[in-house]
């Protein structure tokens, strides 16, 4: 008796689980279209955050000196970022103060190190001149450094093939009245 009862049973079960899974139809299992476009939106959101590890922006008048006041060569600013697999990309671009003869120049990132709240940042000039020099396709590296809410630094920008790995401690550091962000 006991034996029969147990084989019921073992025979119920499946039965029971194999019709309660028939009994769903893909309606109740298939997300409605707006869940889906949510799920698609939070995993755009976090593989881009997952992805850039670093990031290093600065803005605003260039070199604020004793001497010439805020913003005294122009305008400086560049933004870039390092993505997880150790590429980096950005753009940089320094504006020349027309008492300096004017001119400027736009780069592509494509280097970045980071030691604490400092960032040292190279690339290539995709265009630009000074003092009536071309300067595209000649390398350019500056540094930046993220003191907070104010007194942050930045360099000149000096157009050397020494990559910014290389973390030259030589290069003089001016306050500016813009923002730098390093992380």
């Amino acid at each position: 008796m006991k034996s029969s009862k147990i084989l019921t049973r073992l025979i119920l079960l499946p039965l029971g689980v194999f019709a309660t899974l028939i009994s769903c139809t893909n309606e109740s299992l298939t997300p409605s279209p707006d869940a889906r476009q949510q799920d698609k939106n939070a995993t755009a959101m976090a593989s881009r955050r997952v992805g850039i590890v670093h990031h290093v922006s600065a803005g605003g008048p260039d070199i604020d000196t004793p001497n010439y006041g805020p913003g005294a060569d122009a305008n400086y600013s560049l933004v870039a970022n390092m993505m997880a697999d150790g590429s980096v990309n950005g753009q940089y671009s320094d504006r020349f103060s027309q008492e300096h003869g004017g001119g400027g120049f736009h780069a592509t990132i494509d280097c970045m190190t980071i030691v604490d709240n400092v960032a040292w940042l190279s690339g290539v000039i995709t265009s630009g001149n000074s003092d009536g020099t071309d300067l595209t396709g000649r390398r350019v590296l500056t540094k930046v450094v993220d003191n907070g809410k104010k007194d942050d630094q930045i360099s000149f920008s000096y157009y050397t093939n020494t990559p910014c790995s290389a973390k030259p401690s030589s290069m003089a550091l001016f306050p500016t009245r813009g923002q730098v962000t390093v992380w």
